[in-house]
């Protein structure tokens, strides 16, 4: 479900468009927010958690020390992972 949307134009970016995108939706309490890796960003984390809602990020590769930090279930040890040669 889209909640809002903005044009982000030449003169800027995704980036600074992500708060006054949420501003538009009053209550965000207990709502889970879903942004691409482009907003993994502090400012966006503090943003989320100072209006009360839930993040799902998506951590790239280049994004070293945020993946090292994870602990999705993946990293935490609570799946399996095989590797196996044919």
């Amino acid at each position: 479900m889209v909640l809002a949307d903005t044009d982000v134009d030449g003169k800027t970016n995704e980036i600074t468009r992500f708060a006054p995108l949420l501003d538009q939706i009053g209550d965000l309490r207990d709502t889970v927010i879903t942004a691409d890796a482009l907003h993994c960003q502090r400012e966006h984390v503090t943003y989320l958690a100072e209006r009360g809602a839930h993040w799902i990020p998506t951590v790239k590769g280049n994004q070293c020390a945020t993946r090292r930090s994870d602990t999705s279930p993946f990293q935490a040890g609570q799946t399996r992972r095989e590797v196996c040669w044919v």
